[in-house]
């Protein structure tokens, strides 16, 4: 991987390229609840340019489209042909309204809700402009690109900041009659704690980034992790420093959410009956420590021939999923037209 720098100040990372440059470019975006990623994609799966994560929390909608206007021009050099540039797709974290072409609800990014964001790339930049919740694009990139090529029914779950899903059936993927499906977050879960939502109970209050800090911080444990030195910026690392060392209660935190997370699906394989479940999202860098409590409680909590055959991994596409499964979303709309 080699490391370049644009003209206004972010590191930028551009993949090794061989052979004859891709002909067709789009520019995408995975804003998270708490890490915004934009890039520049090729037709042929790649992300050719990356800047240096922002952070979501800081970033209001103007400045979110400043930044995506910066990229394009500063990354002309791949649109050296009237259509090479496809145009421009981004991913959110929340419940994305097409008719809107933004957000209609969102527990983590409220000041976005109600924003078109089709709109304002319209007046800024050209070509072909989409929007789509964060975890439906990188289920789409896990499907397509990685751990879950192969599959026919998958169920993905992103736990990071919060815990967002996405469903692949009969091999494309589902959304619903309001495009909103896999919200696997906001199943009910039994947690006391209140989450981002609204709502009490849903899975994603004790088990994501979010809900972690939460439950630290109620069991008075949060100050003890300070003390130990090995609190990390952003929710999904708080406890993966942990992992390994001799601090038992974050190793013991992990294995509870696993085991909660693995119970949650076991209920939607049920009415599923997938071939395929794919672990992604920040936390999922815990790997094994995260994977096989969620494996097992799955499988003990799923009636047993629904996981004959059943594969459960983590996403081989780390934290460009999301960038990805925007870019092959507006790459199909291309190709449509």
């Amino acid at each position: 991987m080699l490391k370049a720098r644009l003209r206004w100040g972010y590191n930028v990372e551009k993949n090794v390229r061989q052979g004859n440059q891709p002909e067709r470019f789009a520019l995408v975006g995975d804003i998270g609840g708490t890490n915004t990623r934009l890039g520049i994609m090729s037709s042929d799966g790649r992300i050719v340019e990356r800047i240096k994560d922002l952070d979501s929390r800081r970033l209001n909608p103007e400045m979110l489209i400043d930044n995506i206007n910066r990229l394009y021009v500063d990354c002309k050099e791949y649109f050296r042909s009237p259509d090479s540039f496809v145009g421009v797709s981004i991913a959110f974290a929340g419940l994305v309204n097409q008719t809107l072409g933004g957000m209609e609800a969102s527990p983590h990014l409220s000041n976005y809700v109600g924003i078109s964001f089709l709109d304002m790339l319209h007046n800024r930049l050209p070509g072909i402009h989409y929007v789509e919740n964060d975890a439906a694009a990188a289920c789409l990139a896990e499907y397509r690109l990685g751990a879950g090529v192969g599959a026919k029914n998958m169920i993905y779950v992103a736990v990071g900041t919060g815990i967002g899903g996405g469903l692949i059936i009969d091999g494309s993927l589902y959304r619903g009659s309001g495009g909103f499906a896999g919200e696997i977050g906001h199943i009910y879960a039994g947690s006391e704690f209140m989450c981002a939502c609204g709502k009490s109970g849903c899975l994603e209050a004790m088990n994501s980034g979010s809900g972690i800090e939460t439950y630290l911080s109620n069991m008075h444990l949060l100050d003890a992790y300070d003390d130990m030195g090995k609190r990390a910026s952003g929710e999904s690392q708080k406890c993966g420093n942990a992992v390994g060392s001799e601090w038992v209660v974050s190793v013991e935190t992990i294995d509870r959410i696993g085991k909660n997370i693995g119970t949650g699906l076991g209920s939607v394989v049920n009415i599923m009956n997938p071939d395929t479940v794919v672990i992604g999202g920040g936390l999922s860098s815990w790997a094994d420590d995260l994977l096989s409590p969620i494996s097992e409680s799955l499988r003990e909590t799923a009636f047993g021939p629904m996981t004959k055959g059943l594969r459960v991994s983590i996403g081989s596409l780390g934290d460009q999923a999301g960038m990805l499964g925007a870019g092959l979303l507006l790459f199909d709309i291309y190709s449509a037209t």
